[in-house]
């Protein structure tokens, strides 16, 4: 039996940020935590074209040496949202090395 595809998913971004994953044998909690990140995993098929577009403009206009990242604002939220390509993210701020005591 093959494994999902969201775990492999989730084994993937945690060895690339360098924290653990939550195997949530029924508990509540976070996909991946450690250190300072606690990320949430959500795989598509197909991602929003126009996210993909936005990222994009704005690493263009970015250049070299800057981070472009695009913002989701809308009226009826309390929070924006900011959007990076986990690419940029781990070229920036790198791979959490810390372990926990």
């Amino acid at each position: 039996m093959s494994e999902s595809r969201w775990k492999t998913q989730e084994r993937r971004i945690a060895k690339l940020l360098g924290l653990s994953r939550n195997p949530q044998h029924g508990q509540k909690g976070p996909d991946i935590q450690g250190g300072w990140l606690v990320v949430e995993v959500k795989d598509r098929r197909e991602g929003p074209e126009w996210i993909y577009q936005m990222l994009q403009k704005a690493r263009e206009h970015a250049g070299k040496g800057r981070l472009g990242l695009g913002v989701i604002t809308s009226p009826s939220w309390t929070q924006d949202l900011v959007i990076l390509t986990l690419r940029d993210f781990v070229e920036w701020f790198g791979v959490d090395k810390r372990k926990e005591d």
